[in-house]
């Protein structure tokens, strides 16, 4: 009754840095790789999308593409995680000022008889 659950925490701590994880290693091979002049899939998707709107795109220019690519993705991540933990939290601490109000035996038989199935 005292928020989010220590494991549903600890899960969506792992997905948060997974996530991250993830996206910082698609961005690291991508710069690499177009270091190297080989650049593969994050190279031609931006090609792709600049061609749709006859945008002549450069290696040049998608290199210095990259790391925005990567700010704005990583800021994508950080703003999904931070939603969520700001909604534990108001429910959490909701929950705690109805205890304060209440009672904690009575938010919690209510949450028996109400809550979810």
């Amino acid at each position: 009754l005292g928020g989010v659950k220590a494991v549903e925490g600890d899960t969506m701590d792992s997905a948060y840095w997974t996530s991250r994880l993830a996206f910082t290693d698609l961005i690291r091979h991508a710069a690499r790789d177009l270091g190297k002049g080989t650049a593969p899939f994050l190279v031609r998707f931006l090609t792709q999308v600049a061609a749709r709107f006859e945008i002549v795109v450069s290696q040049k220019v998608l290199a210095e593409i990259v790391p925005v690519v990567g700010a704005i993705g990583g800021g994508f991540i950080n703003a999904a995680f931070t939603d969520h933990f700001n909604s534990a939290a108001r429910y959490h601490f909701g929950l705690r000022a109805l205890e304060k109000k209440f009672g904690e035996e009575a938010v919690k038989m209510a949450y028996r008889e109400n809550g979810p199935a």
